[in-house]
């Protein structure tokens, strides 16, 4: 009689555990151990999730399991615990929860594996920094709260010297021989604060373009009791840390911290409890806090500390919108090509700031206006001129541009819209004199180019920068003193409900990349709505007074964050058999204190040559929403039934 069963959790959709019985050689087996297994005829890895003395079925039906990860590899309880809350929170298979957290490389290793993991401890000179009052006594405040929880947000003015603070706060727990976590949003910003904190410390790094060792080794590097820092983008907050003792969320408001698919966890979020269950100090950094940040403060959630001031007292940027309307057909007004040459005529460095990469985003036969759509979801593809290639930035799907309409065979084509490319020429045909860059994610490809180029940047070799979003965050050009935002009409105006929060974060973040030094920068908004209610009150009164302005009007109408939302999205090829699911699904949810809306139509109804559809939760009760949800999945026993797909969204961002 056996009076061990493991339940093990294995990568599959299934949204419960497998039962296995003991090895000959199983006796020091317990929970938290990697071991092999037979499933559907084939060995896999699992994890040893629970170990129970009694089936729940009948104990002829099990198999002994095949044995221990030869590296005898074994997780511990508080990563466990976390692996299970994130599975039960964001409603995602418990096996593919854990596949989620685990390297890849762990199914390589075996006893022969030899795994050299070396780190350069470079430690810089650290620079002498003259910290302001308002430093010293954010810094004194959370520093007394080391032994314990608590969330702290750190607000204000773009170049505030957040930066220093973060590092002050972490010296003190490195000294103490502890772990500190350091997440930004973006892989183009690790380089940056990777030398920010090999000051006081070795830097240990990670993300989604190191290789399957890499990122084993930087997983293997947190168990070690070794009080490293590590700095990486939302992957990061998965690894499980021995010995971490602070974690720091920069650009907290970032929608980069939530991942759009598969397990969809919000690395902020996850981190916070983390922070809770380890009883650690999190610091949340922004200059411009998302909403359900701040409504968390109001509730005394969260402590917040201003910083009113930027680093030498320098003064923001002034900011001018300009008016587009008598200037449609140009891309950048007579104002803003006039301020750029002032600009670089005192050798500025000037930045031209569009959130779209390409040429024109739409393409239309001005005879009988056919515009090139993608065959996976029909929206206009963006075409590409130096590459001659129109592609749909939402699939992936590309083609040759051949400058013939199929449908009159006309070549006489309008390219509407604007994108990095159409500016950059804009800029070789009025700014011959001046050396550029194109910075997007087309622009480089090979590792540590990017790199290189912002290296080239802050050595001033460049006089122009045009870029999208990934020049709009925490970099510090000391050169730069004229930004232009070359349109924010797109967004202004969209229905998504996150749109105009995130639209007055990129606008802020980016205006604060100007004036950073000695010389009060110019930030210039081109719009053809200068009289948008939004933009002047955003500029008049600030983000902060904009922000719980909007605030209020949610409060009122009962929108996030002020109620909770969860998302149960289908995927399939018959649109029909989504709605009918997804009805079906409607129609069997408790709905104690929770509203259902739909089945709607995603903002992309078709991707990938499948449909989408989605139905909304929304509940003023976070339990409420988590108890249909689990009804849900308790039904639904894996996320794919009767050739639909199924995805839950618990907090989402957007409904794509």
């Amino acid at each position: 009689m056996h009076n061990k069963i493991f339940r093990i959790a294995i990568n599959t959709p299934f949204f419960g555990l497998f039962e296995y019985l003991p090895s000959v050689d199983s006796e020091n087996i317990s929970v938290g151990n990697i071991v092999k297994a037979k499933f559907k005829n084939r060995e896999v890895f699992g994890v040893v999730h629970e170990v129970v003395k009694s089936p729940s079925i009948s104990i002829e039906k099990l198999k002994p399991i095949v044995g221990i990860h030869e590296n005898n590899l074994k997780l511990d309880e508080g990563y466990i615990k976390l692996i299970s809350w994130v599975s039960k929170y964001y409603h995602y298979p418990i096996g593919q929860t854990y596949n989620h957290f685990l390297p890849k490389y762990i199914e390589k290793l075996n006893r022969k594996t030899k795994i050299k993991f070396e780190i350069n401890e470079i430690l810089l000179q650290k620079k002498s920094f003259k910290l302001s009052d308002e430093q010293k006594k954010i810094i004194k405040d959370i520093q007394q709260k080391n032994s314990k929880f608590s969330c702290n947000l750190i607000s204000g003015v773009t170049g505030s010297g957040k930066t220093e603070i973060y590092k002050q706060i972490a010296n003190k727990i490195i000294k103490e021989n502890k772990q500190v976590l350091v997440l930004v949003p973006e892989i183009n910003l690790i380089p940056q604060i990777k030398k920010e904190f090999q000051e006081i410390g070795t830097v240990v790094t990670r993300h989604s373009n190191m290789s399957e060792k890499e990122k084993y080794l930087s997983w293997h590097a947190s168990i070690e009791k070794k009080n490293y820092i590590f700095v990486g983008t939302r992957s990061c907050s998965l690894l499980p840390f021995s010995n971490l003792g602070l974690i720091i969320v920069d650009e907290e408001h970032d929608l980069s911290y939530k991942q759009e698919d598969h397990l969809k966890y919000n690395a902020r979020d996850l981190s916070i409890y983390s922070a809770q269950m380890k009883k650690i100090p999190i610091i949340l950094g922004s200059a411009t806090p998302s909403f359900e940040t701040i409504l968390n403060v109001k509730n005394k959630k969260y402590s917040e500390y201003k910083l009113n001031k930027r680093v030498k007292n320098l003064p923001l940027p002034k900011i001018e919108l300009v008016n587009m309307i008598n200037y449609k057909k140009d891309l950048l007004a007579p104002n803003t090509l006039k301020s750029m040459k002032v600009f670089l005529n005192n050798n500025d460095q000037v930045m031209l700031f569009i959130n779209r990469r390409g040429y024109s985003p739409v393409v239309m036969c001005t005879k009988c206006s056919w515009i090139p759509r993608s065959p996976y979801n029909n929206i206009p593809m963006t075409y590409h001129k130096n590459s001659k290639l129109l592609i749909c930035h939402h699939s992936g799907y590309s083609k040759k541009f051949n400058n013939c309409c199929p449908v009159c065979s006309s070549q006489d084509f309008a390219f509407i819209g604007k994108g990095t490319e159409r500016i950059g020429e804009v800029i070789s045909e009025d700014f011959k004199k001046n050396t550029w860059v194109r910075i997007d994610s087309d622009s480089f490809k090979k590792k540590g180019e990017l790199d290189e180029i912002f290296k080239k940047v802050s050595e001033n070799q460049f006089d122009i920068l045009v870029g999208t979003q990934m020049l709009s965050k925490g970099h510090n050009f000391k050169n730069l003193s004229l930004v232009v935002v070359v349109d924010v009409d797109q967004r202004l105006y969209s229905p998504n409900l996150k749109a105009l929060e995130h639209l007055a974060q990129l606008l802020i973040q980016v205006s604060g990349r100007a004036g950073r030094v000695n010389k009060r920068g110019k930030v210039l908004i081109q719009t053809n709505f200068p009289n948008n209610s939004d933009l002047q009150y955003l500029f008049k009164k600030g983000y902060d007074a904009w922000a719980l302005k909007n605030l209020e009007s949610r409060k009122k109408f009962t929108l996030p964050p002020y109620i909770n939302t969860a998302i149960i999205r289908a995927k399939g090829k018959k649109e029909s058999l989504l709605e009918k699911e997804l009805l079906r699904a409607k129609e069997t949810l408790p709905k104690n204190n929770v509203k259902v809306y739909g089945p709607m139509s995603s903002s992309l109804p078709k991707k990938g040559n499948e449909y989408n559809m989605y139905l909304m939760l929304q509940s003023k009760s976070k339990g409420a929403i988590n108890k249909s949800l689990s009804f849900f999945t308790d039904n639904c026993k894996n996320l794919s039934k009767n050739n639909v797909k199924f995805s839950i969204d618990v907090d989402p961002v957007s409904d794509d």
